[in-house]
């Protein structure tokens, strides 16, 4: 995306597929935004504009209705701000729909020399045993993610070895679907220092232990799939699964770009 001439009174951001985006909050909040908005809108209709996305934080909050009133709709929104999108063609929208996935991770943490596994008991949901797990957060790497909830919720610190397999589902929150990663790690300590908001008990298990409990997860036929293709007797390099191979972010200031390959795929191109 690259800066582009103001239009009215707004300072706007073009991208290549003929949008712009601006930002409710460059405006003073003595502005009639109303008016302002709809004066944007008729000259990006005569320059060809596409689609229109602002952003509107959440100290703007009331010009949401005026902004609802000219046929913008909602597109999604973080803490701090909500985005609306108009599509201006007399044509079917074709502006990308919101996040359609949540992705979460799962943490298979063994113990080199007894090959048992970390099994926790949470403070809140599911009150059985169950592997270490959470959701990836934006910008965040599905092998960081994994060994930053271990840490959170144990304190035990782990090497993020390989991605053994992932389940898709259709049943996340908010009419979401869910990616869920099972990831094997080494683990480099032992001792738990638990988290006591999230977690109330911890222990070292085996894998067959764990995998035999029933109903889950022995009798949850997707669950036991999923951890049935998990082989932690192996020693971790010739455990079935997706090796992490790193590449530079695609953009300035971008986090790393992870490739997840079968061992033999990538192992030539790695950056260090």
């Amino acid at each position: 995306a690259g800066s582009g001439v103001a239009v009215a009174e707004w300072r706007e951001r073009r991208d290549m597929y003929g949008g712009v985006s601006v930002d409710a909050g460059d405006l003073e909040a003595s502005s009639d935004f109303g008016a302002r908005l709809a004066r944007g809108v008729e000259e990006w209709s005569t320059r060809g504009t596409r689609g229109v996305w602002v952003r509107i934080p959440i100290e703007r909050a009331a010009w949401i209705a005026p902004a609802a009133a000219q046929s913008f709709e909602f597109h999604h929104a973080e803490r701090d701000h909500v985005v609306m999108v108009r599509w201006l063609p007399d044509e079917a929208c074709q502006l990308p729909a919101n996040a359609s996935h949540q992705v979460g991770v799962g943490a298979v943490v063994v113990e080199p020399a007894s090959r048992s596994v970390v099994l926790v008991k949470e403070r809140f949901g599911y009150a059985g045993w169950k592997i270490p797990t959470g959701i990836v957060e934006a910008r965040e790497s599905i092998a960081d993610a994994v060994v930053r909830e271990v840490r959170e919720e144990t304190g035990i610190e782990a090497r993020f070895e390989k991605v053994v397999a992932f389940r898709h589902s259709h049943a996340a929150p908010f009419g979401k679907s869910d990616l869920f990663f099972l990831c094997l790690l080494t683990a480099l300590d032992t001792s738990f220092a638990l988290d006591p908001r999230e977690i109330k008990d911890a222990t070292w298990a085996t894998w067959d232990d764990f995998c035999s409990r029933r109903p889950y997860p022995r009798d949850t036929a997707d669950w036991a799939a999923l951890f049935g293709a998990c082989d932690v007797l192996q020693p971790p390099h010739l455990a079935p699964g997706l090796d992490a191979t790193t590449f530079p972010g695609r953009r300035n200031a971008a986090p790393p770009t992870v490739v997840y390959s079968p061992p033999q795929g990538l192992s030539d191109t790695a950056v260090p």
